[in-house]
């Protein structure tokens, strides 16, 4: 059945063991108004103000409104805000416009939720509370956790399909890892030892990475992750409170909102990943959906992307994981993935790296 997406760590595989894995039959789309404008596009508008450029052009084709924004209620749809994304990139207003985004997005102003992040124990707890909640501090682009013996390691998801530009997805990755990092260090009082590395090819602005990321970042992997040592994680961090940890964590599983429902896309990937031994048909994902195929094709082709794509993507994923990470082969990944030739395999592989 389709994973919930809320779990806690360990697990007999390593990955986040999920407590409800029955199928959430709800889900958000691209042109749904669902996201709060008070957080993320509040934080955006006032860094890019700070540059000195015109509100008007940052929010044009986006059909939001300052007015709107300042009034706190606003909700707008993941197009919009890619719209807004895209008038940024193109503004040109610095190389560092995304990590300061990112520095001040969290703990945020999300009510109990921050408030979880803010008195969190230690990093182990502060990842809990941001991959539980992970709809509403990273409604776009969530975070995944993978945990094994000796590490933690974080990859990112889109979940409606929105980051298909590179100059949009690099930002978007900068964003939400530089928010990751200058929130723990935050919370921790020290530097922790992250290990970032990013899908895409190095950037002009390297040393951005070094100064709000890890200095130990590299690039031209394939897909990005976030990964820190074990030993990192239950180390107590001075400012915090266990017991206002729970409060704040019991109450947002209390006030569970319909706004924290997953994207499509995201929901979609959880279902193929969690077999990703045998991904299920379309027509299997149909009836767990209650869709129609055709319906289901016309959602992804709005989403821009088909159901052979995002298998491709989801075992993408799980073989760069499988070889950076747990130093498989080429052979014993596709016996993970249940290909019968290996010379498949490998033609698959050049054509997820684009090297057919």
């Amino acid at each position: 059945m389709l994973q919930s997406g809320f779990g806690r760590f360990g697990g007999e595989t390593g990955r986040i063991s999920v407590e409800d894995s029955s199928l959430n039959l709800e889900w958000f789309e691209r042109k749904d108004r669902c996201l709060s404008a008070l957080g993320h596009c509040a934080q955006l508008v006032d860094v890019v103000t700070e540059r000195g450029l015109n509100q008007h052009l940052l929010l044009r084709k986006t059909g939001i409104f300052y007015e709107d924004i300042v009034a706190g209620n606003l909700l707008i749809s993941p197009e919009q805000w890619l719209q807004l994304i895209e008038n940024v990139c193109q503004a040109n207003a610095g190389h560092d416009l995304s990590f300061l985004v990112g520095q001040r997005l969290l703990p945020g102003s999300f009510g109990c939720y921050s408030q979880a992040l803010t008195h969190a124990p230690n990093l182990s707890c502060a990842m809990r509370a941001l991959v539980e909640h992970s709809a509403v501090f990273f409604p776009t682009f969530q975070p995944r956790v993978i945990e094994d013996n000796q590490s933690l390691t974080i990859f990112f998801d889109d979940a409606f399909g929105l980051y298909q530009s590179e100059r949009v997805s690099v930002f978007m990755t900068e964003l939400v890892v530089a928010s990751i990092v200058c929130c723990c260090q935050w919370l921790s009082r020290e530097p922790l030892n992250w290990r970032l590395k990013c899908g895409y090819s190095q950037p002009a602005w390297r040393e951005q990475y070094q100064v709000y990321c890890s200095e130990n970042t590299s690039f031209g992997h394939g897909v990005t992750s976030l990964r820190i040592d074990l030993d990192s994680l239950h180390k107590p961090w001075p400012m915090s409170s266990p017991t206002l940890y729970q409060q704040a964590l019991t109450q947002a599983q209390r006030g569970m909102k319909s706004d924290s429902k997953p994207g499509l896309i995201g929901l979609i990937k959880q279902r193929m990943r969690s077999q990703v031994k045998s991904i299920p048909s379309l027509e299997l994902l149909c009836s767990d959906l209650k869709l129609s195929p055709a319906t289901l094709k016309r959602k992804l082709k709005t989403h821009q992307t088909s159901y052979q794509a995002l298998c491709d993507l989801v075992r993408k994923e799980e073989t760069l994981y499988l070889m950076q990470e747990q130093n498989y082969s080429q052979e014993q990944v596709a016996q993970h993935l249940n290909y019968y030739d290996v010379s498949n395999f490998r033609r698959s592989y050049r054509r997820w790296l684009g090297k057919v």
